[in-house]
């Protein structure tokens, strides 16, 4: 129990406890000095005044405990609900960091681009070492300086088909609803809504950044080979992006959305890169809320239950 609460706690329990004293003295009054029925009434009255607090000093501990209870589980839901709008928050800085190939697992794939007009991605055979750990430590979003982001954004070849899904519009709209809980918020401690705080004012300046800027993104005359967008069903009408290093392959399904938001279309496919004007200043607000997160993560367990994908997720 922190300060406030223990000062507000003592402060309601004072005058329960001098009503008790009250009957307490009393009723040692009545036994010494009185007798017969007045005796018998002061004790009574004595009783009363001594059972009464008591019922209510039990009561409101009972309540303080089902308080604590209900306060523990809805923090747990309030740090859940966090987590998994920052977890969203990460894969889609991390699709912005790879673009393209993003959709492959770290260490998979090796990109030929001795044309550098015509992108080919090629499966390799991982070794024992280029296991996925290895790659999660130096390769770790929330790891990155400024330089490394400079870099992969340079590096970062786009598809069209991506670009609507780099929007982090939905889960900034998630953190303020959160925020504006105020049943959630003040059962936080005030350092993790600061922590919330921070986040989503980072947030919200890389969203305005894309949104007060329709060129951040420029179509180029380099193809990236093996991807397509084909039919994935039509009712509901939705399209489906594919990538297949051969063409006697069955293609790989790397991603869906709504048919009116991708057109059908054979490999390949043409690459979008940044605009080299943004550069610095996308540098400088995507390491902001890879700062924020981290900062985020020392005020929160990082460790947490995704039960919308029904699995554990550590950030």
């Amino acid at each position: 129990m922190n300060t406030p609460k223990l000062k507000t706690f003592f402060h309601n329990l004072w005058p329960k406890l001098l009503v008790i004293a009250a009957g307490v003295s009393l009723f040692l009054l009545a036994s010494e000095l009185l007798k017969d029925d007045i005796k018998s009434l002061v004790i009574g009255i004595a009783g009363g005044l001594i059972s009464i607090p008591l019922v209510f000093i039990s009561y409101e501990v009972w309540q303080k405990k089902s308080q604590k209870k209900l306060n523990l589980s809805v923090y747990e839901f309030a740090e859940r609900k966090v987590q998994t709008s920052i977890a969203a928050v990460k894969t889609k800085l991390e699709l912005l960091m790879e673009g393209a190939f993003g959709y492959f697992e770290k260490g998979s794939i090796l990109i030929d681009d001795a044309d550098i007009e015509n992108i080919r991605i090629k499966f390799h055979q991982q070794q024992h070492e280029d296991t996925e750990e290895n790659f999660q430590n130096d390769d770790d979003l929330l790891s990155f300086e400024y330089a490394s982001i400079f870099e992969n954004l340079t590096d970062a070849r786009y598809l069209e088909f991506q670009l609507s899904e780099l929007s982090l519009a939905g889960e900034l709209e998630h953190l303020q609803s959160l925020l504006a809980n105020a049943f959630i918020m003040q059962r936080l401690e005030d350092e993790q809504v600061r922590a919330i705080i921070y986040l989503i004012e980072t947030i919200s300046q890389l969203v305005a950044f894309f949104n007060h800027h329709a060129d951040v993104f420029c179509r180029t005359s380099i193809n990236l080979h093996g991807f397509n967008i084909g039919v994935f069903s039509e009712q509901p009408a939705i399209s489906a992006l594919l990538f297949t290093e051969n063409e006697a392959e069955e293609p790989a399904l790397l991603d869906v959305k709504p048919a009116p938001q991708a057109a059908v279309k054979a490999s390949p496919l043409p690459a979008y890169v940044i605009n080299p004007d943004y550069y610095n200043i996308l540098s400088d607000l995507i390491f902001d809320v890879i700062n924020a997160i981290n900062n985020w993560k020392s005020v929160f367990n990082p460790v947490f239950i995704d039960y919308e994908n029904a699995q554990i997720t550590v950030l």
